[in-house]
C-alpha cells in the first residue's frame, strides 16, 4: 500500500523529471504526427473522395473503443474491489482524456468529409427515417462523446485531488499546473479526504459505466453499421 502511495505522491499526473528519454520519444512520435497528420491534410484537401472512409471508420470505432476503456477499467475495478489494479487506475483515466480531442477531432473530419460517401441516405433530408437525418446523426454522436468525455474528466479530477498540493499548481510543466489549478475548482471542500474521494469514485463508477455502454453503442451503430445502398450490411 505504501509502494501505491509513493507512487502517487511522486507521479501524481504526468513523467517523473528523472526520464531523460521521455523528451526524445515524444519528439518523435510528435514529428511523425505531424507528417502522417500533413498528408491526411493534402489528401482532404485535394481529394477526400480518394481516401478509404470505412477504413477510416474502422480505425476510428476501434480507437474510441480502445480510449474509452480508460477510466471505464477504472470503474470496473472500483465496484469489484480489486486491489492489485490500484497503480493503473490514473494510467486509464489519463489515457481516456489524453485521446478524447483526437477522436472528437476525427469525428468531424469523418463527418464532414466523408459521410456522402459513406451514407447513401445524407442526401434524402430522412424519408427513410427521422432517425437517418443529417443533422440529428451529428448531433446524437457529438453530444454522446462530449457527455462521456466530460463525466470522464470529472472522474479523474476526484481521483486526482487527494494527492493535489497548493505548491503542485506552482511547478511542472504549463499543462500539469492548468490541470492542478482546475482541480478545485470543479471539486467540494472535502475533495482532499482519500476516503471521500474513494466514496465518490465507487458511487460514481456505475453511471459512468452506464453512460459508457450508451455513448458506445450509438456511434457504434451508426458508423459500424451504416447502409450501403442495395446491401444491407455493415462496412466491415
Amino acid at each position: 500500500m505504501s509502494a501505491v502511495q509513493n507512487l502517487n505522491n511522486d507521479i501524481v499526473c504526468g513523467v517523473p523529471a528523472e526520464a531523460r528519454s521521455y523528451p526524445r520519444v515524444v519528439w518523435a512520435l510528435g514529428i511523425l504526427f505531424l507528417l502522417t497528420g500533413s498528408w491526411f491534410a493534402y489528401m482532404l484537401a485535394t481529394d477526400p473522395e480518394q481516401i478509404p472512409w470505412p477504413f477510416v471508420v474502422v480505425n476510428f470505432i476501434f480507437f474510441l473503443g480502445i480510449t474509452q476503456f480508460g477510466v471505464c477499467f477504472a470503474a470496473i475495478m472500483r465496484i469489484c474491489g480489486a486491489q492489485f489494479s490500484k497503480p493503473y487506475h490514473r494510467l486509464g483515466e489519463i489515457m481516456t482524456l489524453a485521446f478524447a480531442p483526437f477522436t472528437i477531432i476525427l469525428f468531424l473530419i469523418i463527418f464532414y468529409f466523408g459521410r456522402h460517401e459513406l451514407y447513401y441516405w445524407i442526401d434524402d433530408g430522412g424519408e427513410h427515417s427521422p432517425f437517418l437525418n443529417e443533422g440529428f446523426l451529428f448531433w446524437r454522436n457529438l453530444i454522446a462523446q462530449l457527455v462521456f468525455y466530460g463525466l470522464a474528466k470529472y472522474y479523474f479530477f476526484i481521483d486526482l485531488a487527494p494527492d493535489l498540493n497548493k505548491e503542485d499548481g506552482r511547478k511542472g510543466s504549463w499543462y500539469r499546473r492548468m490541470i492542478y489549478s482546475l482541480v478545485p475548482k470543479f471539486m467540494p471542500k472535502n475533495a482532499d479526504n482519500p476516503e471521500s474521494a474513494n466514496r465518490r469514485l465507487y458511487l460514481f463508477s456505475t453511471p459512468i459505466l452506464i453512460v459508457a455502454v450508451l455513448s458506445q453503442s450509438l456511434i457504434a451503430w451508426d458508423f459500424g453499421m451504416m447502409l450501403v445502398h442495395h446491401y444491407h450490411s455493415t462496412v466491415y
